[in-house]
């Protein structure tokens, strides 16, 4: 995480940043091949022989990839862009939240009646749709169309979480339940800071992309919203295809009969 909040300040092929990443590599892999072979490891690895498992955890990891990187990066093109004041900018960021406990009970209880699958995937379309509507963003596009975007999402992930959630626990064993619990959780923690720490850096090399086109200093692009729109609008097209990859894996994870 240190590697990738320093790409946007040292570059990507800075010696630091590619030492963090080479770091983070080798910790990995001692730690898969160690937890291996312990008696009691702290991961039990056997539960991602499961595919369903292993699928519904992807997915947890990139729903909250996708939610927590536009969560991040959505008040900076409120503010820089369209020049919303910072009261009115933390309303419109309550919307998906409200949304998701609203949505939420909603869609636990309709997974009890037709499994997780439906709804986990029924929510990653959602996403990918609230993703493709933020792509059209500028200027000056109607507010109301902005608020639009902000619920789409909040209801996308209210479908989602509680049907993936309830999908994790039933592919794990019954005494491996507190185990599963960890996993899960430790992915959406892990999904949701690796989104916070990427979306800056898409924007800011889309930005000093289209600055360098045009001979703009990067301490002047905040100045320049047309230049700035085309950085958010790389981090939500990416986004929309980190919303597919999750609803591809939400599809194949099936309930276990």
């Amino acid at each position: 995480l240190f590697g990738l909040n320093s790409v946007t300040r040292l570059g990507l092929g800075n010696i630091i940043v590619l030492g963090c990443f080479a770091v983070s590599v080798v910790s990995l892999v001692a730690f898969i091949l160690g937890e291996r072979y312990m008696p009691y490891p702290l991961l039990d690895l056997r539960l991602f022989e499961n595919k369903n498992f292993s699928f519904a955890n992807i997915a947890a990891f990139l729903s909250v990839f996708v939610y927590m990187g536009l969560y991040f990066i959505f008040p900076f093109y409120l503010e820089i862009v369209r020049n919303v004041p910072v009261t009115k900018v933390g309303i419109v960021l309550m919307l998906p939240p409200l949304m998701m406990m609203m949505i939420a009970p909603f869609s636990g209880k309709l997974s009890d009646v037709t499994g997780s699958r439906l709804p986990c995937s029924i929510g990653m379309v959602f996403a990918a749709i609230g993703a493709i509507m933020l792509t059209f963003l500028d200027n000056g596009t109607p507010f109301y169309y902005v608020i639009a975007c902000q619920l789409v999402m909040g209801v996308a992930m209210g479908l989602f979480l509680a049907p993936n959630n309830r999908l994790v626990m039933m592919s794990a064993p019954a005494d491996k339940q507190g185990v599963a619990s960890g996993v899960y959780k430790t992915m959406l923690s892990i999904g949701g800071a690796v989104g916070l720490a990427a979306s800056p850096i898409i924007l800011m090399n889309s930005v000093s992309r289209a600055a360098s086109k045009i001979n703009i200093p990067l301490s002047e692009v905040r100045t320049h919203p047309g230049i700035m729109i085309q950085g958010f609008k790389a981090v939500f097209a990416f986004m929309v295809f980190a919303c597919v990859l999750a609803l591809v894996f939400s599809a194949m994870a099936a309930d276990r009969e």
